[in-house]
């Protein structure tokens, strides 16, 4: 089974917690259609159980949590019927909903999730962490989004989160991808708790051993169990707190194309910064429609909801399938791994091109929106 599902009696109480593994290690617990639906079904169903004080999202492994969804079944899924991805039957179409409706109910979820965020912590993964309450990383914990070098943009609400963060920074990480530590994740408040000289499963275990006390609510019961083991952060260890005011100068950047100048110009002054130098590389190889659609979304989505946004996702997501760049990205990475990609060129990407992307029109496609 790709989930592992069981609930963990807390002593004394007549009450349980759920408990939802992740169970493909093989794949770093990458998302299929088949997880993502099993989770939203199980997640709908304990929010309405009494008995259920709380849930917990944790992974098989010690590599990852979730390294995102699934792209190479998306791209053969593609590669058979490239172009009918608006058909609700498809099943890129599907996966898609259906893991947008789980971030939705994550983020509005009646009851505390705690997420293990463990290892490789990107994309989908970030989409099942980003929404909980409680949200527990590690000293191996690598967050990022980097949906940018396939082709894609930062999906699962991605662009609403980063266009929270501070000017510039946000719009660094989403073009870019870059890699954030605990650390990194701390200094921004993209995470909780920081679990220094433990593990998911140690964690785990903590949890599942707890003096549940039944005159406090479930999150103030977490909120002692975490208290017990959560390290202080250091943000002297963050690679972001080290270039904070660098990356704050590229708010008053007013394109992708242009933030990639202004890094580029910080390389040639300080070539001996490995930071961003690793952000240079990694903002060349991505693709040119792919940058300008994420700094679209952050534009947007900054001004819309987290729902707003993941409506929105689903019908970006399509266009990148259908017309974007996302073929081409997965095969170049993932499935012949030449990393030659034969984008979309910049000078084929245009205004008009880019509002085609980022803004639903459903008319005339079979498909509706969540």
């Amino acid at each position: 089974m790709a989930i592992d599902i069981v609930t963990r009696p807390l002593a004394q109480t007549g009450l349980s917690f759920g408990l939802i593994t992740l169970n493909r290690p093989e794949a770093l617990n990458s998302l299929n259609l088949q997880m993502v639906s099993q989770l939203l079904v199980q997640l709908e169903q304990w929010q309405h159980n009494a008995h259920i004080a709380f849930v917990v999202l944790s992974a098989q492994g010690h590599k990852a949590f979730c390294a995102g969804g699934d792209v190479s079944a998306l791209y053969h899924a593609l590669d058979a019927k490239p172009l009918d991805v608006h058909d609700s039957s498809h099943g890129v179409y599907q996966f898609f909903q259906t893991e947008y409706q789980l971030n939705g109910l994550i983020h509005h979820y009646a009851k505390p999730i705690v997420v293990l965020g463990h290892g490789v912590l990107m994309g989908g993964g970030v989409g099942l962490f980003m929404g909980a309450s409680h949200r527990v990383v590690f000293d191996n914990t690598r967050f990022a989004m980097p949906e940018v070098a396939i082709g894609l943009y930062p999906d699962v609400a991605g662009t609403w989160m980063l266009s929270r963060l501070p000017g510039g920074v946000g719009e660094y990480l989403a073009v870019t991808g870059s890699q954030l530590s605990a650390h990194d994740c701390g200094f921004l408040g993209l995470a909780d708790i920081y679990m220094a000289a433990r593990n998911h499963e140690t964690v785990l275990d903590d949890i599942s051993s707890m003096n549940y006390d039944v005159s406090r609510d479930a999150a103030q019961n977490l909120d002692a169990v975490f208290s017990h083991h959560n390290q202080a952060w250091n943000f002297h260890c963050s690679a972001v707190y080290e270039q904070f005011g660098l990356l704050r100068t590229l708010a008053s950047c007013r394109s992708a194309l242009e933030l990639e100048h202004c890094v580029e110009q910080f390389v040639q002054v300080d070539p001996n910064n490995a930071y961003l130098k690793q952000g240079l590389q990694q903002l060349r190889y991505a693709s040119p429609l792919a940058k300008a659609i994420t700094w679209q979304l952050l534009q947007i989505n900054r001004r819309h909801s987290v729902l707003q946004t993941l409506e929105r996702d689903l019908w970006v997501s399509l266009q990148c399938c259908a017309n974007g760049d996302v073929s081409e990205g997965v095969r170049a990475l993932l499935i012949d791994k030449d990393r030659q990609p034969n984008w979309i060129e910049q000078s084929e990407v245009t205004e008009s091109l880019i509002q085609a992307f980022c803004q639903p029109d459903w008319a005339g496609k079979h498909g509706t929106n969540l």
